[in-house]
Parts: structure tokens; sequence; C-alpha cells
């Protein structure tokens, strides 16, 4: 087998920037658990274009923050960072997972029986 290496960042004539190829896990983790403390759509897209851009390029924070959200969607900035990113698709399966229905009732089911032995507990000593 090959030795492994990360992939270099694409260059971006268009922009003048890099893109790295592939977002970590923990970097798309961090996105999800911003992404889950809002409910507003407009919100959540600003929060995973602004992390994406953050965590995927060489543009800086302070650039991204003095550029504003609307010129970096606008631009096409963003669709041309996104389409470079090969495992984007695993931050939307994320969310996904995370505001599953599926996700809520195993949580539930996990707390099920303490809560039930806290209630039998009020019930035998009252």
């Amino acid at each position: 087998m090959k030795e492994l290496k990360e992939l270099d960042p694409i260059y971006s004539q268009k922009f003048d920037i890099h893109i790295k190829p592939y977002l970590s896990l923990s970097q798309i983790q961090k996105i999800i658990n911003e992404v889950l403390q809002v409910e507003n759509f407009e919100e959540r897209e600003s929060i995973i274009d602004y992390l994406i851009l953050c965590y995927a390029t060489d543009i800086g924070q302070s650039k991204i923050d003095e550029l504003g959200p609307d010129i970096l969607l606008q631009s096409g900035l963003i669709d041309e960072v996104k389409n470079n990113i090969e495992n984007l698709n695993k931050l939307f399966e994320g969310i996904t997972y995370h505001e599953s229905a599926g996700k809520a009732l195993r949580e539930i089911a996990k707390k099920l029986p303490e809560d039930l032995n806290e209630m039998m507990k009020d019930v035998v000593h009252k």
C-alpha cells in the first residue's frame, strides 16, 4: 500500500483562494452543533456557509467577516467552495441525523427507565 497523505488544497483561480477538499469529522460536528442551536433558515444557512469558509479556505475569518454573507453568496464564492468539498454530504447527513425523530425517540427510550424509577419512588413515598 502506498503512503497515505492529505490531499492538497484546490486552487480557485476565479477567487484566488485555496479550498481544502475535505472537512474533518470534528469540523463537521462543530458545524452541526452550531446549526442545531438555531431554527431560522437564514441563520442556519449563514452559519453553515460561514463555518465552511472558515474551515475549508485560506480566506481568513476577519476577511470573511468584513465581506459579509450577502456578497459571499451572491458572488458565487460559497458555491465554488461547496462544489470542491468532497464530503459535504456528510455535513447534511449529520444535520438530518441529529434532527431525526428516530434519534429523539432513542434518547427518550434511554432515559425512560430512569424517569419511571423516579416517578415510582415519588408514588411509593406518598
